[in-house]
């Protein structure tokens, strides 16, 4: 699985942060981890990140490029569908898909059957990934309240 943030973090990039260098033949590989710069927070950031995804790996597996293409226009649709505020949603979603893609050599990104369980979970209003983050987002209403006092803390 290919790490959008880190497409569209080397679309920004002003140098190499490259570590090791090797050379095989006449071909030179550089290795080292790196942190994402960038991360894909919005629809943009996704549709850019996408495009240059799918150009490298269409060069490299031109057969994958009407799959790669039908599930881009699938996200693409999804962000239209949705409110901005939820863009956060499917950008989990798309994770996820290509995650478990990524771990499965039977799996295509149009095999939309087999990520029913994804959509519930990223995209229903019960879905467990829908309420873990909201939960997080709204902090449960901590008072600023502090007295030690039993019958204080039983009203609080």
């Amino acid at each position: 699985m290919v790490d959008l943030d880190h497409v569209i973090s080397g679309s920004f990039a002003v140098s190499s942060d490259n570590h090791d260098v090797e050379f095989v033949g006449g071909i030179q590989f550089k290795f080292g981890a790196s942190k994402a710069v960038k991360q894909v927070e919005t629809s943009g950031d996704w549709f850019i990140a996408w495009g240059l995804y799918t150009q490298a790996a269409v060069f490299v597996f031109p057969h994958r490029k009407s799959e790669l293409e039908s599930y881009g226009v699938q996200i693409l649709s999804l962000f239209a569908a949705t409110t901005l505020n939820n863009h956060s949603y499917i950008i989990s979603l798309d994770k996820a898909i290509r995650v478990r893609v990524g771990e499965h050599c039977d799996l295509l990104l149009t095999n939309n059957a087999k990520f029913e369980d994804l959509r519930l979970y990223w995209l229903n209003p019960i879905g467990a990934g829908v309420l873990q983050t909201d939960s997080k987002a709204k902090p449960k209403g901590k008072s600023d309240f502090r007295c030690e006092d039993p019958c204080d803390r039983w009203n609080r």
